[in-house]
């Protein structure tokens, strides 16, 4: 049986990943979100705040004897657009504690209760190019994914540095899908936000993504973490593999 840990489920491509691979019956995920959890087969869901790291280091990763594969994707985030001197401390909190600080609390807790085993562990976290490219007002986003992405390349260079062959980690940079973050960003007008032009366009001429789609390549990815074609890269990257 091969088992995921997904957050952020309950909607957009957590959704969509979960309901990719929950069509092998040989698959099992395990929910973790703040919202309602799915009604499906083979779905359990944990309900968690990823705002409060408290609550997170205390969540416990079941044991899995039968487990051939173990995943932790680390998919959900918050995305708040605020320069800076314009955002509220509990803000810049609440969005670092989701965007990187929950996550860091969930990939270390995920190593230690399944580095022993013999199942294969994957991690794979979200990000995005705001991670490595100055935003207007994207700081409180771009910020703790550019954390999460050293995070994760540590994370890969420890597990080859002690021969742990069977760990594998890397982040996906998604792109634009048609989410409920894309219409909050086509929410804004021009003297808000530097690109709201160019979100809106995108998506008028059809370049937006559906989830699916892309959560069809992750999945891909996922299952045959050989496909990664190294620590960060975009989900097209193998889209044709």
């Amino acid at each position: 049986m091969d088992y995921y840990y997904i957050t952020g489920t309950s909607r957009g491509l957590g959704r969509a990943l979960t309901d990719e691979l929950l069509q092998d019956p040989h698959t099992t995920v395990i929910g973790v979100a703040r919202g309602e959890g799915l009604t499906q087969e083979r779905y359990r869901h944990v309900a968690l705040d990823l705002a409060d790291p408290s609550s997170v280091g205390a969540f416990h990763f079941e044991d899995h004897p039968d487990a051939r594969r173990i995943v932790l994707v680390n998919n959900a985030a918050s995305l708040v657009l605020k320069r800076m001197g314009a955002a509220d401390p509990q803000t810049i909190v609440d969005n670092f504690n989701i965007d990187v600080v929950s996550p860091t609390i969930l990939m270390n807790a995920f190593i230690a209760s399944y580095g022993a085993t013999a199942a294969e562990l994957v991690i794979c976290n979200l990000t995005s190019n705001a991670a490595n490219t100055a935003i207007d007002s994207a700081a409180l986003y771009g910020g703790p994914k550019a954390a999460l992405e050293l995070v994760t390349r540590t994370i890969e260079y420890e597990a080859n540095f002690t021969g742990k062959t069977g760990l594998h980690a890397f982040c996906i940079d998604p792109g634009s899908m048609d989410t409920g973050m894309q219409a909050y960003l086509r929410s804004f007008d021009a003297t808000e936000w530097e690109r709201s032009d160019l979100v809106r366009q995108r998506y008028e001429d059809g370049l937006i993504v559906p989830p699916a789609a892309v959560a069809s390549t992750i999945s891909r990815v996922l299952r045959d973490p050989t496909l990664a074609p190294g620590p960060v890269f975009f989900w097209t990257d193998v889209a044709q593999a």
